[in-house]
């Protein structure tokens, strides 16, 4: 277990006998971490049910005996439990003090399973037995039965064996999972027991607890598995959900209307689709980081610790480069047939020892591995035999796509095979506009596939990171000098939001003509934004819906000469959505081109635009320049923070005037000073 710093307690001899205790104040709120106590003397700890991380409250509560049937209590915030010294409920202040409650008509036994309902202040506890049963006691001072135990039912009419109970936030029903795994629900009321099935694991199961979504945790006593219930499902079962710890002599408490994860917390989930278990809802793979184990040069870093060595080609070992901070256990899986999850074919490196510093781990591509784009996972943690998905108590994930090659091929990726470009538009061309350059804000990258140093594919993907744009507008890349005819159309992949789509992404032009893939034509239709806002991610505040990704592979039909074939960027551009205004004429549509600057346009564009308004250019020399040499598209080489609605950029980021105005010999890095934090939006 990991303990941390406890508190300061005044702990005091538990005498029923007390007259003028002096208590500490109660606990904070509704915490988001569990309570769990062990053992005898008792000792309490925090559980972080995410993950399975767990703190050291009190070693000294105060009892050389047990305390069991623990329940926070949300009318007062409290924390209560049932003394075997004592033989008596107690309160459990802030500072681990323990007060006698003295509840009157207490049976001669040790209770061992107990909760209170958020509904009303009332204690329940439970023991089996003809001579036991389950029992309340109000808490309420205002109510007749205050501290007073009155049995509901008999211990041999309700007789299950079960080792916790919890309640549920909304229906008030007592849950409970028995050594064989059946799901019991007790009426409170009548003490009635309804069993909900069977959840498909077994043991004693001594701590449970609930989350403001009223879906059930247990804990398992012999190895500490945190698993979850979704108590309302036809046929409920028991997911593995984190690595807890072990337990004896132990009950489990929570603030049952709290949500399972805190502001303030610590966690560090992946990032590949949630298909492979990436958010918490999905039981994604997580990991409480500790400034002791971790991937990468800092703990909490972006993604900097697992990086590829080698390319990743059919039949033949690809190297990767880990760097692990402390010593731990490496797991890795790859999504070799692409089917959007990773299983245990999926399990490439097992608990592999790792030194603190870097070390090259070797993964074997499958001779049958899937050509093109998928997902790599590498965990890292103290803890042994974990899985793709679930909660662990230290560590770290990280998600990386990796390019799947014949062999013989590789890869050229730009930026790189896990960086952004950023592509920033202002969409009033031919007029300079607001200026904010947000209107289209698309992280980018594209991959180049070499044989025979001749380029073979190319593959391209990206995601909005801002739409700031009243008008619409489609998105689209141009190979340049790469025919129509020469992408073979029939071996393509074109996805949106990770769906492939039956529709072609390669624009319908005569051969001869410039190659253009088609993203989207009017990206607002993939979007949607709180209420409230107008644009995605250009307001403060209005980030919370939505998310679209495009990803386009496009085998070429004739390889082409390295020398000949476009590199790098390519030519990404937005274009005017057809049939709605745009602000030119009545709809100027696809032949309304924003490009970067003197870059190629398409077969589609209208020529009749240039020199209108604002524009400058002098096609084909220059292209997209206003007369003070200011562009209605920028490439930033990493993931930036654009302006807010309606600012200016050169309000944002005044050194962008001394780069323009040089042509890019000064203040080279204008995009990482802005003028102020409050007039850019800072990306995720």
């Amino acid at each position: 277990m990991f303990s941390k710093k406890v508190m300061s307690v005044a702990l005091l001899t538990v005498l029923s006998s007390w007259t003028t205790p002096a208590y500490s104040a109660a606990f904070e709120s509704c915490p988001t971490h569990a309570f769990l106590m062990q053992g005898a003397p008792a000792k309490l700890y925090s559980v972080d049910l995410a993950t399975g991380f767990t703190a050291t409250l009190s070693s000294d509560l105060g009892t050389t005996d047990s305390l069991n049937g623990v329940a926070f209590n949300v009318h007062d915030d409290y924390l209560y439990g049932y003394s075997k010294e004592f033989g008596n409920v107690m309160r459990i202040h802030s500072d681990y003090s323990l007060e006698n409650l003295n509840i009157s008509n207490m049976p001669n036994t040790n209770f061992y399973v107990g909760d209170i309902s958020l509904t009303e202040n009332t204690y329940y506890f439970y023991r089996p037995g003809a001579s036991f049963g389950l029992y309340r006691a109000s808490l309420d001072d205002q109510h007749a039965d205050y501290l007073n135990a009155i049995r509901i039912i008999d211990g041999a009419s309700l007789n299950i064996s079960i080792y916790d109970f919890a309640i549920h936030p909304a229906n008030n029903g007592l849950y409970a999972v028995d050594k064989q795994g059946n799901l019991h629900l007790i009426d409170v009321v009548t003490g009635g027991k309804s069993t909900l099935g069977n959840v498909g694991v077994t043991g004693v199961f001594g701590a449970a607890y609930f989350d403001e979504k009223g879906t059930l945790y247990i804990s398992r006593n012999s190895d500490g598995h945190i698993y979850r219930i979704k108590v309302t499902e036809a046929n409920p079962s028991a997911e593995f959900f984190a690595a807890g710890p072990l337990s004896s002599k132990n009950d489990g408490a929570r603030c049952g209307i709290a949500s399972l994860i805190g502001e303030e917390s610590t966690i560090d989930f992946g990032d590949a689709p949630d298909s492979y278990g990436t958010s918490l809802d999905n039981n994604g793979a997580r990991h409480n980081m500790t400034d002791s184990l971790y991937l990468g040069v800092s703990v909490g870093g972006d993604d900097n610790g697992v990086t590829p060595v080698t390319g990743f080609e059919q039949s033949m070992d690809a190297a990767v480069q880990v760097e692990a901070q402390g010593t731990g256990y490496l797991n890795v899986w790859a999504d070799w047939d692409q089917d959007g999850s990773f299983d245990s074919k999926d399990h490439e490196v097992v608990d592999q020892l790792l030194n603190n510093g870097s070390n090259i781990v070797v993964l074997d591509v499958p001779a049958d591995a899937e050509l093109g784009q998928t997902w790599l996972r590498a965990r890292y943690s103290s803890t042994q035999g974990i899985g793709p998905t679930g909660g662990v108590s230290d560590g770290e994930v990280e998600d990386i796509q990796i390019m799947i090659t014949e062999q013989g091929t590789s890869v050229i990726s730009y930026p790189g095979s896990n960086e952004y470009t950023t592509l920033a538009f202002e969409d009033k061309w031919p007029e300079l506009g607001d200026y904010d350059m947000n209107d289209v804000v698309m992280a980018y990258r594209t991959h180049k596939y070499i044989s025979d140093n001749k380029v073979t594919r190319y593959v391209i993907e990206g995601h909005i990171l801002a739409l700031g744009a009243s008008f619409r507008n489609g998105f689209a890349i141009q190979l340049d000098d790469i025919d129509t005819a020469n992408i073979d159309q029939a071996a393509m992949r074109y996805e949106l939001n990770g769906v492939q789509q039956q529709s072609s992404a390669l624009e319908v032009n005569s051969a001869g003509d410039d190659a253009v893939l088609i993203v989207s034509d009017n990206l607002w239709n993939h979007l949607t934004v709180p209420g409230g806002c107008t644009f995605y991610r250009s307001e403060k505040g209005c980030d919370a819906v939505g998310s679209f990704s495009f990803y386009i592979s496009a085998p070429l039909v004739d390889p082409v000469s390295q020398g000949v074939a476009p590199s790098n960027v390519l030519n990404p551009f937005i274009f005017a959505t057809p049939n709605i205004y745009h602000g030119v004429g009545t709809s100027p549509g696809r032949g309304l081109e924003i490009h970067l600057k003197n870059k190629r346009v398409s077969a589609q564009f209208n020529n009749g635009l240039w020199g209108l308004a604002d524009d400058r250019s002098s096609y084909p020399q220059s292209s997209f320049v206003s007369a003070s040499g200011m562009p209605w598209a920028l490439e930033l080489p990493s993931l930036w923070d654009h302006p807010v609605e309606k600012t200016d950029l050169v309000d944002a980021y005044p050194e962008f005037v001394d780069y323009v105005q040089s042509l890019g010999t000064l203040k080279r890095g204008w995009y990482l000073s802005p003028a102020s934090e409050k007039k850019v939006i800072f990306n995720f």
